[in-house]
């Protein structure tokens, strides 16, 4: 199986402490994971299915997780946020994360503002993409 989602009820109204994990099955960007004994104190989580070609959205602070895909074919997950950017963010634990400023002037010192792209798939952009992608290993 591609490794079912699974989402624990009602666990999006604060943001819990995580931490960067190396270990090298965990597949995030930055390896975030929430130590075991928050978990066990969670809602029971609820799996949450797809059909091939279908997706799913849910709050960013809920907390999910999915099983090993055991298929030949990749899986693809894509987290996309849109924010005021004058917007307060006060983080709990974790990483600095990367964003991408769409419109507005950003002033704060929470995320790490992305570079723009200057030529669709420009040797910079690619040279960038993989600085970043190796940073975030």
């Amino acid at each position: 199986t591609a490794g079912c989602m699974h989402f624990c009820p009602s666990s999006h109204t604060e943001q819990l402490e995580h931490y960067h994990s190396k270990d090298p099955n965990n597949v995030l960007s930055i390896g975030q994971t929430i130590p075991d004994e928050i978990i066990k104190n969670l809602n029971d989580p609820i799996a949450g299915p797809l059909e091939p070609g279908q997706a799913s959205l849910h709050h960013w602070n809920c907390v999910h997780a999915s099983g090993p895909n055991t298929t030949d074919q990749e899986r693809v997950g894509l987290a996309i946020r849109y924010m005021r950017a004058e917007g307060v963010y006060s983080p709990r634990g974790g990483a600095r994360e990367h964003a991408t400023l769409v419109c507005g002037k950003y002033t704060g010192d929470y995320w790490v503002l992305d570079q723009g792209i200057e030529t669709e798939y420009g040797e910079e952009e690619w040279d960038r993409h993989k600085r970043g992608a190796e940073q975030r290993a």
